[in-house]
């Protein structure tokens, strides 16, 4: 059916889907995709402009973990870009493992699914247009709530009579 479809009917069927438009502080997905990174990064807290701050400061004399770091990043958004690429345009992109745990969520990462690791398995995560300016380790619990029983099945238990003395 997508073979037979003009990209119009395509594009046409993509905003028939959408029910409710995303902002991210005043501006659409749209408007936050045709922005360079230096005024996107200016949109986000502090704490991540001081990441992406500290990110484009590394050069050739830095040390080799923030080299890695930076090299791990680019290559995690390199390949999302070519997974969003390779894919239709109703199709899903295959799913990027990862265990960046602290990579900030980005315009570009949006409709991408994203194993992220938690430690014992990667969750899957699909990022939607409200997870951007988060980190994905936000996304992706690391431990297991707890289900607590009824009240007071335990303790009935325990209170009940048993003689001794037979």
């Amino acid at each position: 059916p997508e073979a037979e479809m003009t990209e119009e009917e395509i594009l046409a069927e993509r905003r028939k889907r959408a029910f409710k438009k995303f902002q991210f502080k005043g501006k659409d997905l749209d408007s936050l995709l045709d922005m360079t990174n230096a005024e996107l990064v200016r949109m986000l807290p502090s704490r991540i402009q001081r990441k992406f701050r500290r990110m484009t400061e590394v050069g050739p004399d830095a040390p080799k973990f923030e080299v890695r770091n930076v090299l791990k990043y680019t290559s995690l958004l390199k390949r999302l870009r070519k997974s969003k690429d390779e894919c239709g345009l109703l199709d899903k992109p295959k799913l990027i493992r990862t265990h960046l745990r602290n990579a900030v969520v980005l315009p570009d990462m949006v409709g991408c699914n994203v194993g992220v690791y938690n430690g014992r398995h990667l969750a899957v995560v699909e990022v939607r247009p409200e997870m951007i300016g988060h980190y994905l380790g936000e996304l992706s619990i690391t431990y297991k709530p707890t289900l607590h029983g009824r009240p007071g099945v335990a303790l009935a238990a325990a209170n009940r009579f048993v003689p001794l003395h037979g």
